[in-house]
């Protein structure tokens, strides 16, 4: 993309873009933990609750 033409992606592609880019969702399942903590008192939350017991992230 930087040379502005078109090729195939590769390994070599995607590795290099692997050591680049750190993954986002730490910081989102750290928030959800909260949200379902302490403001999960009408249920709202319920299945975001489970999926996190269920991957013992709660």
């Amino acid at each position: 993309m930087r040379d502005g033409r078109l090729h195939a992606l590769t390994t070599k592609d995607l590795e290099a873009a692997v050591k680049e880019i750190r993954p986002s969702t730490g910081p989102w399942f750290a928030t959800a933990r909260n949200v379902v903590a302490f403001a999960n008192t009408d249920g709202e939350y319920d299945d975001l609750s489970a999926y996190l017991r269920k991957h013992k992230k709660l």
